[in-house]
């Protein structure tokens, strides 16, 4: 009696310390190249059960957007939250604090507070672009640990029907054959398991000192070397092209990206496509998807161990997880492979918050490891669909059909919308490829002049969806930049939002979530400010979410990309610096994407100025109608107010001098 007593009181007061703001550890997970391809991004076709597992108990970004789509610059911005024209970081050859300048970045702010920072696997872009250290003498406590079997990562180890070895993009192997007989992921899954069962024995002998674990995940980074059983996961016949996989007609040569680093593999030589456009046979398309989703279930697999370690080990009630890709990845649309475009297939990223206490309960944050194949004769879903946007794109399709006042005239008020709670309903929804029952929706009243119906499918546990239909607030006039996070009713305890947020706003919402002091609002040039952040906080919006309050956010992000020429050349996904010419400057919305590709000019070697004034090509393409980014309507007169609109507001962002 007494003992069970002594039992609730002394775990209410580990929660309570928890809720009372004792120092959380901090999980980072860093996954490489990886687009919102996951179960709990709306994609049926995906077994990623443990991604999915920490989704169900997170706040789910559902359009969160790297700063530029390649791994170097993009790791040195939201490791330093400073945008790329800050950093200076446009390619994987600068180190950010010789031409950037000596910018904080987020292991080391944590520990300057008091933590012990360790890094394992790929949380720094290696080599050059972090001073051949991963940054180590500032940002980590001890020397960064990479797997031995990352060294093989160019290596002629993928098995052909010939029985010769090559140097491929798709590449299933027998891991008992590899060199190492590991993969790298493998064995940064061990490392973090051993670093975590070391804690919990620190904890045991009396330390309290709060830690910093990043651990990066190499996969689905090509070449796509993977255990080949998890090819049995997605059989070729469930395999489908993307939705779109032509050129887009009206898309400026300056905006192309030529991936010419599947080109220079082994597998993709031998296909002999023409430079730059030739597209790829559909039948290698289809085995390249493959193996994409192959290699994320592999990488959700060993992600899941650390997160069941983490749990075992008594870590999961006081310890904050993070978990974001540095990048997308185009998996044939519009013609394109790989990353190097300012696309949303290219820039859009899965970012996840699990906060013990604000996410989830203290009684529900226990981790088990999820295998992705059981149950696998039940998973017999087809789905041509690459992400959750897609999912989106046939609800709205669906609901045009079914009511007439679809307004196009009132532009600017497209994103004047808030949720009308109680017209909320649950659609069942079959194979991601339709709802049904779409007759019975309920009509809302309301006096304002225009009425719109606005879905976003919500997918829980069951995957059904909940779709909600949204109405114009009255007495309420917000930004076309600006969004009303809705209040919001949460089935199985899952919470999302689709607002737009980047990977700068990582550094200042982790530094709140465990509350260590603010970090500030960088001002315009802030080269020679060492810590201050380009992002937001998103910890009150977490909050809002959570507690079912509805909340004012800026709904826009912003990417860029540079090209060496306005004509796509072997260099044109990964300019040097030096070789810099037009800089695609795009801003996202809630509807548009908005690019404009500026003359650039080399100032003092590796800094660099554009010349507004000098806009080789634009490109508008609205999410109302264009999921896909498929149809550039620049030039189609009715947009012209919101061409001058975004045009504003990107010059607003970037324009410096």
């Amino acid at each position: 009696m007494y003992f069970t007593d002594a039992f609730v009181i002394l775990n209410c007061l580990v929660h309570l310390q928890c809720a009372l703001g004792a120092p959380h550890n901090v999980l980072l997970l860093v996954v490489d190249d990886l687009r919102p391809a996951l179960g709990c991004y709306g994609d049926s076709l995906l077994k990623t059960p443990n991604i999915d597992q920490l989704a169900s108990k997170s706040v789910q970004f559902n359009n969160a957007y790297a700063q530029q789509a390649i791994c170097g610059p993009s790791r040195a911005s939201f490791l330093t939250s400073r945008r790329p024209d800050t950093t200076y970081v446009i390619d994987n050859r600068m180190f950010w604090r010789k031409v950037g300048g000596n910018f904080t970045t987020i292991p080391q702010y944590f520990r300057e507070n008091g933590y012990q920072t360790y890094s394992i696997g790929k949380i720094f872009h290696p080599g050059r672009s972090s001073n051949y250290t991963d940054d180590l003498y500032y940002s980590w406590s001890a020397p960064t640990w990479h797997p031995p079997t990352q060294s093989y990562k160019q290596s002629k180890v993928c098995p052909s029907a010939n029985g010769h070895l090559h140097q491929n993009i798709v590449c299933p192997v027998d891991v008992a054959k590899q060199p190492g007989q590991s993969l790298p992921d493998i064995q940064s899954t061990g490392e973090a398991i051993k670093m975590l069962q070391q804690k919990s024995s620190e904890r045991q002998y009396g330390s309290t000192t709060p830690w910093f674990l990043a651990v990066g995940f190499h996969k689905p980074h090509i070449p796509l070397k993977y255990p080949k059983e998890y090819l049995d996961l997605y059989p070729l016949s469930k395999i489908h092209l993307a939705p779109d996989p032509v050129l887009p007609p009206d898309l400026p040569s300056v905006a192309w990206n030529p991936w010419a680093d599947l080109r220079k593999r082994d597998d993709v030589k031998a296909l002999n496509v023409s430079f730059p456009y030739g597209p790829l046979p559909d039948s290698y398309q289809l085995s390249v998807r493959q193996s994409y989703y192959a290699a994320t279930s592999y990488m959700d697999d060993y992600l899941g161990q650390v997160l069941a370690t983490l749990s075992k080990e008594g870590f999961a009630n006081d310890t904050i997880i993070a978990l974001i890709a540095d990048h997308g990845w185009s998996l044939g649309e519009h013609q394109e492979w790989s990353k190097f475009s300012n696309f949303d297939v290219a820039t859009r990223v899965p970012m996840l918050y699990y906060i013990p206490g604000v996410t989830v309960n203290f009684s529900q944050t226990h981790f088990k490891h999820i295998n992705p194949f059981d149950g696998m004769s039940d998973h017999e879903v087809e789905s041509d669909l690459a992400i959750g946007n897609d999912v989106d794109s046939t609800v709205v399709r669906s609901v045009k059909h079914i009511h007439p006042f679809d307004d196009m005239n009132d532009i600017n008020a497209e994103n004047d919308w808030a949720m009308d709670a109680d017209a909320k309903r649950d659609v069942d929804n079959t194979a991601t490829s339709g709802a049904r029952n779409m007759n019975s929706w309920q009509k809302v009243s309301s006096n304002s002049k225009s009425l719109k119906l606005y879905f976003k499918s919500l997918l829980n546990s069951e995957s059904h969806r909940e779709n909600l239909i949204i109405k114009r607030k009255h007495n309420t006039k917000v930004s076309p930049l600006s969004y009303r996070v809705p209040m919001k009713e949460n089935d199985s305890h899952r919470f999302m939002t689709n607002v737009n947020v980047e990977l700068v706003d990582l550094f200042p919402t982790l530094v709140a979530a465990v509350g260590l002091l603010e970090v500030t609002k960088c001002p315009k040039i802030s080269n020679n400010i060492t810590t201050c952040t380009e992002g937001s906080n998103l910890l009150p919006l977490i909050k809002n979410i959570t507690q079912g309050r509805g909340y004012m956010w800026p709904d826009i992000a912003f990417t860029q990309y540079p090209r060496p020429s306005l004509i796509p050349q072997e260099n044109s996904d990964q300019p040097h610096v030096k070789d810099l010419k037009y800089m695609g400057y795009s801003i996202r919305t809630k509807r548009y994407r908005y690019t404009e590709w500026v003359r650039m000019y080399i100032v003092e070697k590796v800094h660099y100025r554009a010349d507004w004034e000098n806009v080789a090509a634009t490109e508008l393409y609205d999410h109302h109608h264009d999921l896909h980014e498929d149809n550039n309507i620049v030039k189609v007169p009715k947009y012209s107010k919101i061409v001058v609109e975004l045009s504003d507001a990107l010059r607003k962002q970037f324009k410096k001098y």
